[in-house]
């Protein structure tokens, strides 16, 4: 496992003007280099342009560079384009995914355009007739009502209703088709785009900050303001690859873990030698070079520019630890993650539920910087639980993306809590936590475990749902089956039944949605009492809201 350390701060007035004048060109030239290597590389894929001679040794002769120096511009640079063609996939995905969310949205306008063009029809021939599930009502009075969720349109006559809203809501319908239909076209038209393999140039920089000079008041007053932002964000690092038959795993960067310096040579030939010591990893860093001969890793170098000081920063492969608990079987640690708060399901060796907490965090309103701190907070708590239990830590196999795709069209409140689920965040923090104190983290498929939970287990065990998810999630890591209980696959179909316990699930999923989690407390009392299965869920449906 690769890991990155940071260290102390070198402040530039230790060194001498030679060596800061050095360090400065060397970034310059360096990001140059990058940028250069990038462009070649990118008319090599996307024109099939081939160089020679080859782009490493064009750039070691433009720079003045030596091979290691050429060969770290060139390897960013590919890298840059791999990372490129990885998103690549993705933006294919997601935009295959709001593709069928779009068509989907037009299916559903259509499908009330249709119905309100039958009403209005029907409203011309004197008659008032609408459709199972309506929200407009014709009341005995002659008023008529059109109800939403936080408010009614109320109309005195159907001359009112008619020309009031029944034609300006089916055009207001017919035109937001249409701009829908548009931007699949639109969507589509990028889709193919996105297939032939097309990359588009990055900007080195970003590009926000480049649309800035143009948006900002401060840089649109203050140019050289904005010229100075953006040469740091383009010119104030660099980073040197490791050689796995170099003696300190770099050809260019030498750290004495005696006297802890760091030398290195620059492309003009001056020699830089600096204290460097790491608050965090000196071990691990030690370690690695104390054991390069044996463990035959390379070790890569990078050099931060942060105005007054440098930050070096080292990536070395530091071992799995080999005491790591991989037991389960006295029981695991489930755990359900949650935008505002984790929860957590002891098992024993049976799977039967022996504790249970919820771990609460906030991440409104914070910056990327400031969650990722929280999350490493939380991460460490859930570890120090499994830790203290001595048993692993099960967690849910989850790809969020396809799901903000859905955003577009979905509930506002949903759509909120999506965003702020930094899923992938929290699981990285948990692993690497879990790694280095010997706590093994299994993962799970997610399929079903909400409905169960609330089914089968939030009732009868007397817990929140969340937790009664953790349950499922770490009973179906310890290899437990969850069938539906007799109380339930009585109300199964004969053909649904013979399927497997999944296609169950999901035809419970499907019977119970719309009915409130809190209501669900309700629903074994309901089916143990003899009532049938759905007259106990129409009962639930029509109680009333929480609030």
């Amino acid at each position: 496992m690769e890991k990155t350390y940071f260290s102390n701060r070198v402040y530039k007035n230790t060194l001498t003007t030679k060596q800061v004048f050095s360090i400065t060109n060397a970034l310059i030239d360096f990001n140059r280099a990058k940028h250069k290597a990038y462009r070649m590389l990118l008319a090599e894929h996307n024109c099939r342009v081939t160089h020679d001679p080859s782009v490493h040794l064009q750039i070691k002769e433009l720079f003045g560079f030596n091979d290691y120096w050429a060969n770290s511009a060139v390897q960013e640079a590919r890298a840059q384009i791999t990372s490129q063609k990885e998103l690549q996939k993705m933006y294919i995905a997601g935009k295959e995914e709001q593709i069928d969310v779009k068509k989907d949205r037009v299916k559903e306008l259509n499908k009330r355009i249709n119905r309100l063009e039958r009403l209005l029809s029907a409203v011309k021939k004197g008659r008032f007739k609408t459709w199972r599930g309506s929200n407009i009502v014709k009341h005995e009075s002659g008023v008529i009502s059109v109800d939403f969720k936080k408010e009614s349109l109320v109309f005195f006559n159907t001359y009112d209703f008619e020309h009031r809203y029944l034609r300006p809501e089916i055009k207001s319908l017919k035109n937001r088709v249409k701009l829908i239909e548009y931007s699949v076209t639109c969507l589509e038209g990028e889709l193919e785009k996105l297939k032939s393999g097309f990359l588009k140039g990055c900007v080195f920089g970003t590009k926000d900050l480049f649309r800035k000079q143009f948006t900002v008041e401060k840089y649109k007053n203050d140019h050289e303001l904005w010229l100075e932002e953006w040469w740091k964000a383009r010119y104030s690092s660099l980073r040197i690859s490791g050689r796995l038959d170099a003696k300190y795993g770099n050809f260019v960067f030498k750290y004495d873990v005696r006297t802890r310096t760091l030398t290195f040579d620059l492309p003009d030939g001056t020699a830089v030698k600096v204290p460097v010591v790491f608050k965090y990893g000196q071990e691990e860093v030690d370690a690695a070079l104390v054991f390069q001969s044996e463990r035959r890793k390379p070790i890569a170098w990078a050099i931060e520019d942060h105005g007054e000081y440098y930050v070096f920063k080292v990536t070395v492969d530091v071992p799995k630890n080999p005491y790591i608990n991989y037991y389960k079987g006295d029981g695991v640690i489930g755990l359900d993650m949650n935008y505002d708060h984790a929860a957590l399901a002891e098992t024993d060796r049976h799977g039967n539920l022996v504790d249970w907490l919820t771990v609460p965090y906030n991440l409104d309103g914070l910056t990327k910087g400031q969650a990722v701190k929280v999350l490493e907070r939380v991460a460490i708590d859930i570890v120090e639980v499994a830790k203290l239990k001595e048993k692993p830590i099960i967690i849910e196999d989850l790809d969020t993306t396809d799901s903000k795709f859905r955003l577009k069209y979905g509930n506002k409140k949903r759509n909120r809590k999506i965003t702020l689920f930094a899923y992938r965040t929290l699981t990285n923090a948990i692993i690497a936590r879990a790694d280095r104190e010997g706590v093994a983290v299994f993962k799970v498929k997610p399929a079903y475990t909400s409905v169960v939970g609330k089914l089968k287990y939030m009732a009868q065990r007397g817990i929140p749902i969340h937790v009664a998810a953790a349950l499922v999630i770490a009973r179906r890591g310890m290899g437990f089956k969850e069938k539906v209980p007799p109380v339930l696959s009585a109300a199964l179909p004969e053909k649904i039944r013979r399927r497997h316990h999944w296609a169950h699930w999901a035809y419970l999923q499907k019977q119970v949605k719309g009915i409130k989690t809190h209501h669900l407390y309700r629903l074994g009392k309901e089916l143990e009492g003899g009532a049938p299965f759905k007259e106990a869920l129409e009962r639930l449906k029509s109680l009333p809201r929480a609030g």
